[in-house]
Order: structure tokens, then C-alpha cells, then sequence
């Protein structure tokens, strides 16, 4: 349970920054929280995963596609930072 619990702090860490740029800018929209949404069901599912019969190749697939969704809301935020910058 330890490591899991370290492994909240990590990545999903970028996940909580990214989402106080989110509210803070303004950005919120329905992509946004499914994307959201998405994110903590799979960081859920790592958990559960982790916490139970830990199997690496079901847990790696689960952290995989919930990076990917980090990636895609942190693109997405930069993007729309970018082009709200320039107006």
C-alpha cells in the first residue's frame, strides 16, 4: 500500500497542476472533463490493480492509457495557453 500511495504523488501530481491551469484560465469545457473523468477511472483502476493481484502486464496497460490522457490534456492546455497568450 505504500508504494501505491507513492505512486499517487507522482504523475497524477502533473494531473492536479494541470487542471488548476484548467480552472484558472477559464479553458473548462466537456472535453476537458471527460478527459478529466477518463484520467481518475484508469488511476483508479491502477489502484485496484495494484492493491489486489497486481498482475504488471494489466497494470502497465491501465498506467499506459492513463498517461496518454495526461499527455493529451497537457497538450491540449498548452495549446489553448498558446493561443489564448496571442489575443
Amino acid at each position: 500500500t505504500t508504494h501505491n500511495l507513492q505512486n499517487l504523488f507522482e504523475f497524477p501530481l502533473l494531473f492536479y497542476i494541470a487542471i488548476l491551469f484548467v480552472i484558472n484560465y477559464g479553458l473548462v469545457d466537456e472535453i476537458y472533463i471527460w478527459l478529466s473523468w477518463g484520467y481518475v477511472l484508469l488511476r483508479y483502476l491502477h489502484s485496484v490493480i495494484h492493491l489486489s493481484y497486481n498482475k504488471v502486464t494489466h497494470r502497465f496497460s491501465i498506467f499506459a492509457c492513463s498517461n496518454f490522457i495526461l499527455i493529451s490534456i497537457w497538450l491540449r492546455v498548452l495549446g489553448q495557453l498558446i493561443m489564448y497568450g496571442n489575443t
